[in-house]
């Protein structure tokens, strides 16, 4: 038997989907580790399916396509990697666990930062999308916007003014914490909501949440300042547009 292995691919992030026995639906588990995707921020080079030994190998081949074509369903995207390629089903090393063998491991890179416009990115965008508000800077600790937030809000507000259509929920992140004891993420999140409604934004255009440190672009602990400022972040999700 030849055994295929993907882990030379440790230099990128990947994120580890899996399955119930036989079955190739995503399940709540799988959910949530899908939506921690953020395609604004990363691309996806590869979605690679697996199963366990039991079945034939040609089944186990079929049984991993579908669930990889479970997952690109999910992700509203067409896999990289060529079927023959991506379909590992019980071809590698698996584990004496069969629970870590029934898989989809979706290999991640981040995008190269684009100076795009916000008005550029809200055009281009999607119901369901999401886009960072860069350069929205808040004081340690605090929900207080520092002055250097100000051309992106009042950019956003421009863009809400000009597109009546256009229906946001604010979304607000930390970093470098177990849990948002505070409620930061929250009241950052609507610090923004409340720049935006005194400016004359409809209040019924818009709604605000804080997810804490539960929807992290990077694992916590971060490794590195790069980690941590990714993953305190506002971000806008489109309603309506």
């Amino acid at each position: 038997m030849v055994y295929f292995s993907i882990f030379y691919l440790s230099a990128q992030d990947s994120i580890v989907i899996y399955f119930d026995f036989n079955r190739a639906s995503i399940n709540k588990t799988a959910e949530i580790e899908l939506n921690k995707i953020n395609k604004s921020i990363v691309e996806i080079t590869g979605i690679y399916g697996y199963t366990d030994p039991k079945g034939s190998i040609v089944y186990n081949k079929n049984l991993a396509l579908s669930r990889i074509n479970s997952a690109c369903n999910y992700l509203n995207i067409d896999n990289p990697i060529e079927n023959n390629s991506a379909a590992i089903g019980e071809e590698f090393n698996f584990s004496t666990d069969d629970n870590k063998n029934r898989k989809v491991i979706i290999i991640t890179a981040a995008k190269k930062q684009e100076n795009i416009n916000l008005d550029e990115q809200l055009n281009k965008a999607k119901i369901g999308d999401k886009i960072i508000l860069k350069s929205l800077n808040f004081e340690p600790n605090l929900d207080i916007l520092l002055p250097e937030s100000l051309p992106i809000l009042d950019e956003l507000f421009s863009q809400m003014s000009n597109n009546k259509k256009l229906k946001i929920e604010i979304q607000g992140n930390i970093c470098c914490a177990i849990h948002d004891s505070s409620n930061l993420s929250t009241d950052r999140a609507m610090r923004v909501y409340e720049f935006l409604t005194s400016k004359g934004i409809s209040a019924n255009r818009m709604t605000f949440i804080g997810f804490g440190v539960t929807n992290p672009i990077h694992k916590i602990p971060e490794l590195n300042e790069r980690e941590r400022i990714a993953n305190r972040r506002v971000e806008i999700k489109i309603i309506s547009n």
